[in-house]
C-alpha cells in the first residue's frame, strides 16, 4: 500500500458473525470463524475494476478489522434520488436508458468474474445502497464486505424475507425450506433484473416484491428487447430464467448497439428538416407544392421528435 493510498477501516464486532450453539459459553469469540476466514482470504485473492481492493483483514478485541480502498462516488441510492424542488414521488429517479444499459454491462462483468471463481462467488446483496457510482460513471460493487454477506459465511444472515431490502432478493431465497448462504447465478441474475428495472422506472422493488411492470418502450425495438430481457431475468421460477450471466451481457451489449444505431438514424432523420428549419422560410415557400411539402418536413419532424422524446417526459411525470 503507497504513502498516499486512500482506505477505509471497516469495523465489525465478531459476536455477530460466529454461529452460536448451545455448547457456547460465551457470547464474544476471540477468532475469527473458520468460514469466514476462508471468504476473507478469498475476497484478498479478487482483482477487479469494479471492486474496491481489499487490502488487509485482521481481528483484534474481539472485532475483525477490514482495510478496504477508498471509492470516491455516490451510491446509486443516493445519485437516483429525486431531484430537489420536484413533486413528492415515490420510488427513485428514472435513469437515461443509455445509462441503465452501461451499468448493467459494468455490473455482468463484475457478475461474470465472481461466478468464475472456486468456489463461486454469488453475490447476494446487490442494490442500489451496495453500488456506488464515480464521477465517470464508473460502478463499484461493495456488497461484498457489508455485515450481511460475512454474516452469511458463518450462517448467521437473517431470512431476505424480513431485511428492509428484500425486493432485490430472489423468491427461492425467502422460502422456508432456503438453507442459508445458498444463493446461485439465478438468484444473482433475478436481482440485477431487480436493479436494471428500478434503474430504468424509479419502481422501488420493496414496495410490491415480485411485481414488475413492462416499461414504455413506445414500440422501440431495442427498448421493447430491454423490457423482454427484464422480464427473462426476473421470472419467479429460476430455471426460466438467463442461464448464465454470459447470456445477459450478450443480450444487453446488443440492446446497447441497437438502441444506439436507432439514435443515430433518428438524429440521421431529423438532420433535413433542422437543415430547412435553419433557412428563412420566405426561400423556400416559392409555390402552393413548395408550401405543401415544408409543412409535410415539419410534421414528420415533430412527429419524430415526440416519439422519441415522449419515453422520458412520461418517466419524469411519475
Amino acid at each position: 500500500m503507497t504513502d498516499d493510498a486512500i482506505v477505509v477501516i471497516k469495523e465489525i464486532a465478531l459476536s455477530t458473525l460466529a454461529p452460536r450453539s448451545p455448547q457456547t459459553t460465551t457470547s464474544t469469540p476471540s477468532a475469527i470463524p473458520v468460514g469466514l476466514q476462508h471468504y476473507l482470504h478469498q475476497l484478498d485473492s479478487l482483482h477487479h475494476s469494479g471492486l474496491p481492493r481489499m487490502r488487509d483483514a485482521f481481528s483484534e478485541n474481539e472485532h475483525l478489522y477490514m482495510i478496504i480502498d477508498y471509492i470516491d462516488g455516490k451510491t446509486l441510492e443516493e445519485y437516483c434520488q429525486p431531484e430537489a424542488g420536484r413533486l413528492a414521488q415515490t420510488g427513485s429517479r428514472p435513469l437515461p436508458v443509455e445509462e441503465v444499459l452501461d451499468i448493467g454491462i459494468q455490473l455482468c462483468s463484475l457478475l461474470s468474474y465472481l461466478h468464475q471463481q472456486s468456489p463461486a462467488i454469488t453475490v447476494k446483496e446487490l442494490h442500489p445502497s451496495t453500488l456506488l457510482r464515480s464521477a465517470n460513471g464508473h460502478i463499484s460493487f461493495i456488497g461484498l464486505y457489508t455485515s450481511a454477506s460475512l454474516q452469511a459465511q458463518t450462517r448467521q444472515q437473517s431470512s431476505p424475507a424480513h431485511t428492509k431490502q428484500r425486493g432485490y432478493y430472489a423468491p427461492e431465497l425467502s422460502r422456508p425450506s432456503h438453507v442459508q448462504n445458498s444463493a446461485t447465478i439465478q438468484s444473482d441474475i433475478y436481482s440485477l433484473g431487480v436493479l436494471l428495472h428500478q434503474l430504468y422506472t424509479g419502481y422501488d422493488p420493496n414496495e410490491s416484491p415480485y411485481n414488475f411492470a413492462p416499461l414504455r418502450t413506445l414500440h422501440n425495438p431495442a427498448l421493447e428487447a430491454l423490457d423482454h430481457l427484464i422480464q427473462c431475468m426476473v421470472q419467479i421460477k429460476c430455471e426460466q430464467r438467463p442461464r448464465s450471466i454470459h447470456e445477459v451481457e450478450y443480450a444487453l451489449c446488443q440492446i446497447q448497439r441497437g438502441y444506439a444505431i436507432a439514435h443515430a438514424e433518428i438524429i440521421e432523420a431529423l438532420a433535413p428538416y433542422e437543415a430547412a428549419l435553419d433557412t428563412p422560410q420566405l426561400t423556400i415557400v416559392k409555390d402552393s407544392t413548395s408550401t405543401k411539402q415544408w409543412n409535410r418536413l415539419q410534421k414528420q419532424r415533430s412527429e419524430i421528435a415526440d416519439s422519441f422524446m415522449l419515453i422520458n417526459k412520461e418517466r419524469e411525470e411519475r
